[in-house]
């Protein structure tokens, strides 16, 4: 099956920090994440959820009801996505995550003017 193209879009989650959304190319909403307290974590959380898109096969899947925790297979680090998400819709959401166009939609002054790279050492 081919993957999907999916949009992530950072946004200003007020007064919990940053968030951001997975949208397949229909425009309906797969998931949105926890909120995090800084762009170097948001970034960190993409970088895991990257990851489980390139393992899909070797991904863990829990939930609690509110949140529903991916975790790449042989990885500690997992991502917190908002809501009880069903396998099927982990999946979907896995299919388009390494191709997707990420949008930035904080305001100007908050964004990055270098997009060529992380932000973010992430070996830290």
């Amino acid at each position: 099956m081919p993957a999907m193209a999916h949009t992530i879009r950072i946004r200003k989650d007020a007064p919990h920090g940053l968030v951001f959304e997975v949208a397949s190319s229909s425009g309906t909403l797969l998931a949105r994440s926890n909120p995090y307290i800084s762009i170097c974590k948001l970034e960190a959380a993409l970088s895991v959820l990257t990851a489980a898109a390139k393992a899909a096969k070797a991904v863990s899947i829990d939930t609690d009801g509110h949140t529903t925790w991916v975790t790449p297979g042989g990885r500690k680090s997992r991502v917190a996505l908002e809501g009880g998400l069903s396998d099927d819709r982990v999946t979907h959401l896995l299919m388009g995550v390494a191709s997707a166009t990420v949008i930035d939609d904080r305001p100007p002054e908050a964004r990055r003017s270098d997009l060529s790279g992380r932000l973010c050492d992430l070996a830290h």
